[in-house]
Order: C-alpha cells, then structure tokens, then sequence
C-alpha cells in the first residue's frame, strides 16, 4: 500500500479493545456444582463460581492479580503492538505519534507480531488434547475434573475467539493553524518526558547493588537514539543529546563487562538526560546541528541491530559486541515479558515454561 505522504509528518496509531481480543479460559459454574455433600470445594482452579479450565501457566494474571484477564497470546500481542509504538514514537492520551517515515518499519513490526501471535494459536491448538487432559488428570484437580472436561471448550472454538489486527496509522491534520501549533508543543514536551522517563528508569536499574553490567547496556541507548532521530524534525535542537550519547559512551570498551569506572560513565549519560530541564542543559552546551545529518544516516544505515557485532561511526558505540547485562532484561524475544510498552503498567508475555 502506498502512502499519500510525500513529507516528513506525524502520524498516529491507536492499540484498543478492536486489535487484540481472546479467551479467558474461565467458565461461570452453578453453585450446586461447586458442592460436594454440601460442603464447597477447595482448589486454586475454583473461584467462587468460577472454572479454570485452561491451566494457570497459559493465562495472564499479572496486571491484576485478581482477575484472569485473558490468555497469555493475546496479552503479549498487545504489549508488544505498544512496545514497537512507544520505542518508535510518543505516547499522547492513549494515541501514539509516529513519523511517517517510520510507518513502513513500524508496520512491518506490528505485521510481524501478529504473525507471531497466531502462530502461537497454532502451537497450542496443535496440544489442545493434552493440555487440558493433563489439566484434567492433575491430581489436585480430582474433585473438579469432570467440571474442567464439562466447561473446557473446544481448541477450534477456543481459537475462533482470537482476533490480532495491527493498528493502522491515521493522519493527523488539525483544522485551525492555533491548533496545529499547540499540539506540536504538546509533542515535543512529551518526547522531553518520554526521553527523560526511559532515562531515569535505566539509571535506576544501573544502581542496582551487585549488578553486573556487560554490552547490552547499549542496547536501550540504542533505542533511545533511533527514537530521538526519527523525531527530530519535530524538534531539530534534540538531536544534539546523540551527540551526547555518542562522545560520552565513545571511549567505552566494546567487549566483556565494564568495570565500575565505566558504569558511572554510563550512569551519568543517563543522569544528564533524566528530567526535560537537564536535557535542555545538554542541548545548550551543544551545536544543534553539529553531525546531525551524519548521525541520522548512520543510524538508518544502522537499522535495527541493536545486537549485532558489526562496528560503524555510531552504532560501534552504541550497539553491543559482547556480554549482556545482568539478567539480560533487554532482550525482545517472545519468551519475555513486556517492556512497559507505554508506562500504563501492562507488562504482559508468556512464559518459559509455556513458549
């Protein structure tokens, strides 16, 4: 499809209840159903009125505790479909702003998730039998087994009830010139907050005591600048903060684990870019347009390989050549959990034990 675009512009993309739905893998019961010689039974898979007829590892209960709010697919679908919006753009009641020269990649991303999702339709469905016959025979689920074979629909029906549509992108074109003008200020104060948020959030996982720190601290570096230039042109002064990044980090050694010296390095690139005023200071002690074109090149030229060996002008800075760090919390596979896609708290992803 082609874009009508011929300009650099914003675009907008909404995740909502319409590009991801599921199953809850619950089913209500009759209270006479819960009873045995009257007394009610007791099992981590009986709530109330409530079946678990899908095991507990396949469904998501970590946004709300309380509540089985759908199955693990779908709940990763979402986040992810949050994720490659929030790191590619800013995040305005509930919409995401994303540069058109962007959509291609991004959708692409999205387009590549929910192809992913649904091949992890397939993989359960294709285990469907035992899954629950093994839910079934569980011997602490005895007493409910014939409520679980009663209530468990089947895998054909189960699956009818996924639905995975990627978000579009919309034009955004205010009407009157004054609104044009407040919503780009609007846009760029948030791509200040959104800079300085995933600023401060690294910095407080580098002060982690005993945390061991390798290569893949470059890794969300990386993905602070490839978000930076793709939005510069809404405000051309913030490219300068790549400039930061890159002489700041360029002395760093490329392989192996930083040694406590390096990490304050890091810890204070961080630092200075932790609140919207501390990045205005970065700004002003910089040329705005020093290297901008020649950074911005380098990381198109860069794309996404953040985790690739290959060293060129920036991304031998930013992009890792060895060791993780840590727990390798950065990785972006489908075994992980959800990176706080949009700070709306929904961290969601399936299990080591379930993928």
């Amino acid at each position: 499809m082609n874009s009508v675009e011929t300009e650099t512009t914003l675009v907008m993309y909404h995740v909502g209840t319409d590009n991801v739905t599921g199953c809850h893998g619950t089913s209500t019961v009759p209270e006479a159903d819960v009873l045995i010689d009257g007394n009610k039974v007791k099992n981590k898979n009986l709530t109330k009125n409530t079946v678990m007829w899908l095991p507990a590892k396949y469904l998501d209960t970590t946004y709300n505790p309380s509540k089985l709010l759908s199955t693990k697919v779908s709940s990763y679908v979402s986040s992810a479909f949050k994720r490659v919006l929030h790191e590619n753009g800013i995040y305005i009641n509930d919409v995401y702003f994303i540069s058109s020269d962007e959509m291609v990649k991004v959708n692409e991303e999205l387009n590549d998730i929910t192809e992913k999702g649904y091949q992890r339709l397939d993989q359960i469905e294709a285990q469907w039998d035992t899954i629950v016959g093994d839910h079934c025979s569980n011997p602490e689920n005895r007493e409910i087994a014939g409520l679980i074979q009663d209530h468990a629909l089947s895998a054909a029906e189960w699956k009818s009830k996924f639905t995975f549509k990627p978000p579009v992108p919309m034009h955004v074109k205010p009407i009157f010139i004054e609104d044009a003008h407040s919503l780009q200020e609007m846009q760029v104060r948030q791509l200040y907050v959104e800079i300085s948020n995933e600023a401060e959030k690294q910095l407080n996982h580098l002060s982690k005591p005993s945390m061991s720190i390798g290569q893949k601290f470059r890794q969300p570096l990386a993905r602070l600048v490839r978000k930076i230039c793709s939005l510069a042109f809404i405000e051309p002064k913030i490219i300068a903060v790549v400039d930061y990044v890159e002489h700041a980090i360029r002395i760093l050694p490329k392989k192996g684990k930083l040694p406590p010296s390096d990490v304050e390095v890091v810890k204070d690139v961080y630092y200075g870019l932790s609140s919207p005023n501390r990045i205005k200071e970065v700004i002003e002690q910089r040329d705005p347009t020093s290297n901008a074109n020649a950074l911005l090149q380098s990381m198109n030229d860069a794309g996404n390989a953040a985790d690739n060996t290959q060293d060129t002008d920036l991304t031998g800075s930013i992009h890792p050549t060895g060791d993780g760090v840590g727990d390798d919390e950065d990785s972006r596979d489908f075994d992980d959990v959800g990176d706080d896609a949009s700070n709306d708290d929904e961290s969601h992803g399936w299990g080591k034990d379930v993928w």
